[in-house]
């Protein structure tokens, strides 16, 4: 940690964002050498003036005292079967032959918008820890990396449009849950700087929600007024999708729906309506609805308006009527109740070309 250590120690480019990268750095030396392996000490010092130049856009997820809401956001990822479905499909679409079984510790994986480290921890739902991949997560908000360290997770601040990562050095990365926070004049380079990194034949998954869907209507109508932070981003069509993996240079592009729900489990049907209102409450930052609707259950007031969005028509989309729930629905399975509210997300794949 030589190199690192004296990077901090100039006063030419001390910085406390700096300081913060290096002791990141200095604690996945220790406990993540192959993924130490990939950090490129250099680019570290160019990532600060765009941590400085982006600070307000980078609120959102940091804490309540920074004007975000990365506490309620936190604290709604402790249940991390809600995401199951849809964190397994992603998964599943860069393990080796598309097979979880064949995931090892040798296989490096970025986790390139990770927040708090959800999905490397919900893996662990579905794999042991000694056969999942080694998974790198980085995010943008110093709030959520340190809030992935605290699970003891390999955690960095990075943008995915400029990496601190070597040239050919991963297995594959996973952009999900937040690709539309990236300003849309910047996510060509975000597919080019993950192609960088990527090993020859590594793999991409690019996830977001469908411009006009019921996702965006959700975000549009109800998290955009009613969080703190407002939520005014573009997402995408399947042709920009695809424009921009393949204009990084990825063979194989797909873009493809998958079914990504909330569910949770309950003791009551009730219950189970109480706990996804809440679950919406705390994974959006809805602090505003207590304002605009004084006196109202804000529990209930969060489903009614999460009922009112969440509604497919899977033939209009080109898909069966078998792809998911076309609503909110709650059920009884032997003895517990569940909630499931549909949400169908928008996936673009590719492979990096081993060249001979």
């Amino acid at each position: 940690m030589r190199y690192s250590r004296n990077l901090s120690d100039s006063d030419d480019i001390f910085d406390p964002h700096i300081d913060l990268m290096l002791k990141q750095f200095e604690y996945i030396e220790n406990n993540f050498p192959e993924l130490y392996a990939c950090i490129d000490l250099e680019k570290v010092i160019a990532t600060v003036s765009l941590f400085h130049r982006d600070s307000a856009r980078t609120a959102d997820f940091e804490a309540t005292q920074q004007g975000g809401r990365g506490e309620l956001y936190t604290y709604a990822q402790k249940n991390l079967s809600v995401r199951q479905v849809g964190i397994t499909q992603l998964f599943r679409m860069i393990a080796p032959e598309q097979d979880l079984r064949k995931f090892s510790k040798k296989y490096t994986v970025l986790d390139a918008l990770g927040g708090d480290g959800t999905l490397t921890r919900s893996l662990l739902n579905v794999l042991s820890s000694n056969t999942q991949p080694s998974i790198l997560t980085s995010d943008i908000s110093a709030y959520m990396v340190s809030a992935a360290r605290a699970h003891g997770l390999p955690a960095i601040r990075q943008m995915v449009q400029s990496l601190v990562l070597k040239d050919n050095c991963l297995d594959a990365s996973i952009v999900a849950y937040g690709s539309h926070h990236i300003p849309v004049n910047q996510r060509l380079q975000a597919c080019q700087e993950t192609f960088r990194v990527l090993k020859p034949g590594g793999h991409i998954v690019f996830h977001d929600f469908e411009n006009a869907s019921p996702v965006t209507m959700w975000f549009a109508n109800v998290v955009h007024p009613y969080s703190s932070t407002g939520h005014n981003f573009p997402h995408f069509t399947s042709e920009e999708l695809r424009s921009y993996l393949e204009g990084a240079a990825f063979e194989d592009v797909k873009v493809e729906y998958i079914y990504d729900p909330f569910i949770l489990s309950a003791k009551s049907s009730q219950e189970a309506i109480y706990m996804l209102g809440e679950y919406l409450l705390n994974m959006y930052g809805l602090v505003k609805l207590a304002d605009t609707y004084p006196g109202q259950d804000q529990r209930m007031l969060a489903y009614t308006l999460a009922d009112k969005c969440f509604r497919y028509n899977y033939p209009d989309l080109g898909l069966p009527t078998s792809f998911g729930a076309a609503q909110i629905r709650i059920f009884h399975d032997h003895k517990d109740w569940f909630v499931e509210m549909p949400r169908v997300a928008l996936v673009g794949t590719g492979v990096k070309p081993v060249h001979k």
